[in-house]
């Protein structure tokens, strides 16, 4: 019974510790994300202004 207690302690442990290590990594992921967004954007945008040049 101890035994499993303590894993389950463990396992608690180790899940907070992968949130805090990982939290930059989810941070950046989602700015990666919002510059794609804005590049797409912008790629759109300017296709679209040459097309109306030509």
């Amino acid at each position: 019974m101890l035994f499993n207690k303590n894993n389950r302690i463990k396992a608690i442990k180790l899940s907070k510790a992968n949130r805090v290590v990982n939290q930059p990594f989810r941070q950046s992921n989602a700015r990666l994300t919002q510059n794609k967004t804005l590049l797409a954007h912008n790629n759109n945008q300017y296709s679209e202004s040459q097309s109306q040049e030509v």
